[in-house]
């Protein structure tokens, strides 16, 4: 029996040939605060159903090209409470060849724009609130070259995931920290008169940047749509956002410890 798009919310999922998703998004809405299911949980109604992750979903083909992970993608965000104010099939229609194009042009540039920026993490005044961005109070609280290198992991999965088309793995914070990047590249070598890197970063990181604001608010920073599910890239790496997030890392190590208190000079991070 041949299924359609209309037969999907009666199954618990169904992905497309080309990346697509199709599913009920009752049965795999998550708190990404709490981890409980989303009706359950008392997180709701303090952030008006922002916070939401997706669990259970079927992972991505092994050999999924860039153009079926941004089609992903935009069947998450359709489907989401926060994020289908974003019209992601016209945008994919109209925008998504030519951000294709784009992306795959300026792959080494666009890494090594992240890298020049993250070689200046160490001298930003900004750096503490990126770090407790990252990794809360217990990473703002460590060293700032500690405070560097756990920024720095994060830009990293965050450009290669981006390039990948897998932006549903993306963290906001990472998003925020590819932003960064194109903020502090040098204007004589990244040009603004070059239109893949524009349609990069406005069709880009801008849009990622407006979508994920609208899933997640500021304490959810650290929150991506799939939250548990490792990135699509070439590379294996990376983790998935839960596992590389520094802040989870710090509270399985220091149990029942709060993280807003002043520290043990005799713990060990």
């Amino acid at each position: 029996m041949t299924m359609t798009k209309n037969d999907a919310p009666h199954l618990l999922s169904l992905t497309a040939g080309n990346g697509e998703l199709f599913f009920h998004p009752a049965s795999h809405t998550y708190c990404g605060m709490c981890d409980d299911y989303f009706i359950l949980c008392a997180c709701s109604g303090t952030n008006g159903h922002q916070n939401n992750i997706l669990k259970g979903l079927p992972v991505p083909d092994p050999n999924s090209t860039v153009a079926m992970n941004l089609r992903r993608f935009m069947s998450l965000t359709r489907l989401s409470i926060t994020m289908c104010i974003f019209d992601s099939e016209s945008f994919y229609r109209n925008e998504g060849a030519e951000l294709i194009h784009a992306m795959a042009s300026k792959d080494a540039q666009l890494r090594r724009m992240v890298e020049e920026y993250i070689g200046m993490l160490a001298t930003q005044p900004n750096l503490v609130f990126l770090a407790q961005a990252v990794g809360g109070f217990p990473l703002q609280r460590r060293p700032v070259a500690e405070q560097a290198e756990a920024v720095a992991s994060e830009a990293r999965a965050a450009i290669a995931t981006f390039l990948a088309g897998d932006w549903a793995t993306v963290t906001r914070i990472g998003c925020i920290l590819l932003n960064n990047a194109f903020q502090s590249a040098d204007p004589a070598i990244y040009e603004y008169s070059d239109t893949e890197l524009l349609t990069v970063y406005q069709k880009g990181v801008g849009l990622l940047s407006e979508v994920l604001k609208a899933g997640f608010t500021g304490t959810g920073l650290r929150l991506a749509m799939e939250c548990d599910r490792p990135p699509q890239v070439s590379t294996s790496d990376i983790l998935s956002a839960t596992e590389r997030d520094w802040f989870l890392q710090w509270v399985a190590r220091h149990p029942g410890q709060n993280p807003n208190d002043e520290p043990n000079p005799n713990d060990e991070y």
